[in-house]
């Protein structure tokens, strides 16, 4: 007697089965962007626990970070848009750079020169607003 199987694919072997299942590609997409960069005074030294926040422009969202012993500040992971960012530090002149413009992967970093803070030498409390 002769039995036929007409539907019957091989049996693959489990790591053959593995490998073609890891060799598929991904494309991971994403949306959103960042903003980072040193808060410093007029000399190049680092501000800590300086305020700063980013202000989705189009949606009035807004974020704060807090400056580290470094000086640093990282918004990661924000919708992409245009931003308004403000750098506060008691002391010193506020400071603010529109059109700052996130886009999908990548993180704009507010250069050290561009991030800088200025003493508020008349009390008044001035600002300083910059075009990116």
């Amino acid at each position: 007697m002769e039995v036929l199987c007409t539907n019957q694919l091989p049996a693959l072997s489990p790591p053959f089965s593995l490998a073609l299942i890891c060799n598929l590609p991904i494309h991971a997409q994403t949306y959103r962007g960042g903003i980072n960069g040193t808060v410093t005074d007029h000399t190049g030294a680092a501000i800590a626990n300086a305020n700063v926040s980013a202000v989705e422009t189009a949606t009035n969202t807004s974020y704060h970070a807090v400056s580290s012993s470094a000086g640093e500040f990282n918004f990661a992971n924000l919708p992409v848009g245009t931003y308004a960012v403000t750098i506060s530090y008691t002391g010193f002149s506020t400071t603010k750079y529109d059109n700052v413009q996130v886009a999908a992967g990548t993180s704009y970093i507010l250069s050290r020169e561009a991030a800088h803070l200025f003493l508020d030498r008349d009390g008044r409390g001035n600002s300083r607003n910059h075009d990116t």
